[in-house]
């Protein structure tokens, strides 16, 4: 139990901040103007759940790498657990470029499947688009998260969220409202702010595995991809994509049901607002789970038993 909630507790906060970075432009966002407020914040709702939809297929298999890493730690094997988190990071950053052209090309249509209000797909795929453009840097720095948890270091991560987190919160509204040297973007800035936070998670996060300072060492050459390690870690991760996949499409559905009543731009606010706090009650769910799957693979390579 000491053990569970010493790696569980950072992973909550971590899930707390990553909450925080919706919340946050959410928040900004609703603070427009009275006539857009209501469109921008719809947009922000609709896109929602296209983004979570095609994450999730990528985001799933980020748990093959995490098994492995975990097991070969567990197992005293060090220079393998290196080589599956190296390559876990490099295939996330694949997932990432795929699903960057994907959501560019894709969200459009989707979009206006889920709302017939044409101003609020507008804010929506203005919001989508430039999200997607920040996949490649959200992958790494969330892939990076979940190996060094299989290394039973999660209090790295969550310094690294809570300074990115801090800056979307700091950016968000200069971006939005135009302060100072910002042009006023509006939806477009509050997306604008999230991604150049995402890449500089990912800037700090290959920072930390070049330099080796917290377990995991890693260098550039190590990221070339290896089809070996790759088919392991999709055979491991591919069911709970599926999974993950299966419960992020309900979203989209529900989200196309609401977005097609007769006062989609209300519904859909009222919702997105809602939808932000439900989502805080999964936290120590998440932060738990991971705990549990990184003790786990720990205690079956080392063949520990219950006593």
């Amino acid at each position: 139990m000491p053990t569970m909630f010493r790696l569980a507790w950072p992973l909550m906060i971590s899930s707390l901040l990553h909450y925080l970075y919706n919340m946050a432009d959410t928040f900004w966002v609703g603070h427009l103007p009275i006539t857009e407020n209501a469109t921008a914040v719809a947009g922000l709702q609709v896109a929602g759940p296209v983004i979570f939809f095609l994450l999730s297929f990528a985001f799933g298999f980020n748990s093959g790498g995490l098994a492995l890493v975990s097991q070969y730690m567990g197992a005293h094997r060090k220079d393998e657990a290196d080589t599956a988190a190296a390559q876990t990071l490099s295939l996330s950053l694949m997932f990432g470029l795929v699903v960057m052209v994907a959501g560019i090309i894709l969200s459009p249509t989707l979009l206006r499947l889920l709302t017939s209000d044409p101003e609020v797909a507008r804010a929506g795929t203005i919001y989508t688009r430039i999200i997607f453009i920040g996949m490649p840097f959200e992958f790494l720095a969330s892939a990076y998260a979940q190996v060094m948890a299989a290394y039973g270091d999660t209090v790295t991560p969550m310094l690294v969220n809570t300074l990115t987190v801090v800056a979307n919160i700091v950016l968000d509204p200069l971006m939005i409202f135009g302060i100072g040297p910002f042009a006023r973007m509006t939806v477009a800035g509050a997306a604008l702010a999230t991604v150049i936070c995402q890449m500089l998670a990912a800037i700090i996060s290959l920072g930390i595995i070049f330099h080796g300072r917290r377990g995991l060492i890693a260098q550039p050459c190590d990221l070339k991809p290896d089809w070996h390690w790759y088919k392991r870690i999709l055979r491991i991760g591919l069911p709970a994509s599926v999974g993950v996949s299966g419960t992020s499409f309900g979203f989209v559905v529900l989200t196309g049901i609401i977005g097609r009543l007769p006062n989609a731009t209300v519904a859909l606010s009222s919702y997105g607002i809602g939808d932000r706090f439900i989502n805080v009650s999964f936290i120590a769910i998440d932060g738990l789970s991971l705990a549990i799957s990184t003790m786990a693979g720990h205690a079956l390579r080392a063949d520990l038993k219950k006593s």
